[in-house]
């Protein structure tokens, strides 16, 4: 389920640098839990609570919870640390009345499809270059609370 694939160790440090600045400098409203296993950060899920769901200012009828980023260490996927946190989105979004749930993955990220599928997640919309001029094509998924 990897956000990131990635090719090199040079690609890696260069990928969690940007997850750490992302995620210190998380903007007000935005949430960041991380999954911990014996002392150790093993994935995290950095939630948003907004109506918008499309770069260009498409947006939901009504706020919802949108997973902006979502990882977990490859050595701890299938071991049930994602559907916690995606437990965790669930549970955040009904506290605050909201019964939308969503996020974006690259239409190439099977891992993440499949897991979205498997917990209930629906395919709501392709869009094309989502991330910008040619980032890749994504798709929106979506999920009732």
């Amino acid at each position: 389920m990897r956000t990131w694939p990635c090719e090199s160790i040079q690609e890696a440090r260069k990928n969690v640098a940007m997850a750490e600045r992302k995620c210190t400098k998380a903007k007000h409203g935005e949430e960041l839990w991380v999954a911990e296993i014996e002392g150790r950060a093993v994935g995290f899920i950095l939630l948003q609570f907004t109506g918008l769901w499309g770069s260009k200012g498409e947006a939901f009828d009504q706020k919802a919870v949108g997973i902006d980023w979502f990882d977990i260490n490859p050595d701890f996927q299938r071991k049930g640390v994602g559907k916690q946190l995606l437990l965790k989105a669930e549970e955040r979004g009904r506290s605050l009345g909201l019964s939308i749930l969503f996020m974006h993955t690259n239409v190439q990220n099977l891992a993440m499809v499949n897991f979205a599928s498997r917990n209930g997640f629906r395919f709501e919309r392709y869009i094309k270059e989502f991330w910008g001029k040619g980032t890749g094509d994504a798709f929106l998924l979506t999920k009732k609370i």
